[in-house]
């Protein structure tokens, strides 16, 4: 069962993930990017910097979701209700990005 995960709009609330393959964290020091592929919009780390954070190590990720969020050609978007977008992650050996898989998100 995969857990809700909810985004506080206006808040500084984070997600707080660990990216993991076969059971282990993933190293993701060499990521160059990541979307995460809504219905109606991709957000993407390239348009949310402040959105997206795995430089912490250890496979973690952690997603800032609460504030002003862009789509991939720079406009403004906002949610509303339950989403459940699929995780791309980009390095330089898979250009076309990995689909890690989906979070299922509550926007409050």
């Amino acid at each position: 069962m995969v857990k809700l995960e909810f985004v506080y709009k206006a808040r500084d609330n984070t997600i707080d993930l660990i990216l993991k393959a076969n059971g282990a964290a993933v190293d993701l020091s060499g990521v160059t990017k990541m979307d995460l592929i809504f219905p109606t919009a991709v957000i993407g780390s390239d348009q949310n910097p402040a959105v997206f954070d795995w430089s912490v190590g250890g496979g973690k990720l952690i997603l800032a979701l609460g504030g002003s969020l862009k789509d991939s050609n720079g406009t403004p978007v906002e949610f509303v209700g339950v989403y459940s977008p699929n995780l791309i992650v980009y390095d330089d050996a898979n250009g076309a990005g990995i689909v890690w898989g989906f979070i299922k998100l509550k926007f409050c």
